[in-house]
């Protein structure tokens, strides 16, 4: 091997380790970037958990003043009557509401085993390429070896001048 070809091959290899690192380092970007959406979906499911509580507590006291107006004279049975109507659509809203959250927060579990599976993925790569660059370290040792044993056996053990 001539010393413009064990160039040319260390200059490949170099470049492939710069690639492998520059790789490296966007997958760390990208797993960074997840984890921040993570920790947002986080934060949001929170706040609406705390809103689904409100709401709940709200629900449960509108459904305390109708049982009291039930209770009230025939008079009153008309204005009853209308806060019961008022009352079902509000119910009917919150039950739409509490879908929409349910919804989303399937959807946001689908997100997150998709975010997963990419990430294990995304693993496997890095495993890969972690194996990669352990190969393409032994060769090169190899070619140190290589070299260094022709470079002794050309000179008969004897250094140059």
């Amino acid at each position: 091997m001539t010393s413009e070809e064990f160039e040319k091959r260390m200059e490949f290899i170099v470049e492939q380790q710069a690639q492998f690192a520059a790789d490296i380092q966007r997958l760390e970007e990208s797993q960074a970037r997840l984890q921040e959406a993570q920790t947002r979906n986080e934060q949001a499911v929170s706040q609406m958990a705390g809103t689904v509580s409100r709401m709940a507590e709200s629900v449960s006291q509108i459904m305390e003043a109708v049982s009291q107006m039930g209770q009230a004279v025939s008079e009153t049975q008309r204005v009853v009557t209308r806060l019961a109507n008022v009352t079902h659509a509000g119910f009917q809203d919150q039950s739409a509401k509490i879908n929409a959250l349910l919804d989303s927060h399937i959807r946001l579990a689908d997100a997150q085993s998709r975010t997963d599976e990419r990430l294990q993925a995304m693993i496997v790569k890095v495993d890969a390429l972690t194996e990669s660059q352990s190969q393409t370290s032994e060769a090169v040792r190899s070619l140190a070896n290589t070299v260094e044993r022709y470079l002794r056996e050309s000179r008969n053990g004897e250094p140059r001048d």
